[in-house]
């Protein structure tokens, strides 16, 4: 198993974007009907869903960051096996793992679901 920090350009830019906290960067690659979906929580459908989920997400925490463990691309998907590490705005620090699924029409992400456990951001 291969760990680095952003193995590809789509990587570098999806993850240097949620990492600054970009919100309009990051819906920047997506397209207008995207469907978003973390965790167990509702699907966001469209960029204003999507817009009010990140900014909840936001809302909670100092910062985050990404590490790339593996990526795999197949046909219009590409799957990533992360750590994020997110910053409680107390200060802690909490590293969960998460796999990522994006499926791409016209370079621009139109579906994406994210995998993790995010209770020990709460506990």
């Amino acid at each position: 198993m291969t760990t680095v920090d952003h193995p590809t350009e789509f990587s570098a830019e999806l993850f240097g974007y949620a990492d600054s906290m970009d919100t309009d960067g990051y819906l920047g690659m997506m397209s207008d009907d995207i469907r978003m979906r973390f965790g167990n929580a509702p699907s966001a459908k469209g960029k204003d869903a999507a817009r009010e989920q990140l900014n909840h997400l936001k809302s909670m925490i100092a910062r985050m960051r990404h590490r790339v463990i593996n990526e795999w691309r197949v046909d219009d998907t590409i799957i990533h096996q992360l750590d994020v590490t997110y910053v409680r705005r107390d200060g802690k620090e909490v590293t969960v793992p998460a796999v990522s699924i994006y499926r791409f029409s016209n370079e621009l992400i139109v579906d994406l679901q994210n995998y993790a456990d995010l209770a020990p951001l709460f506990g």
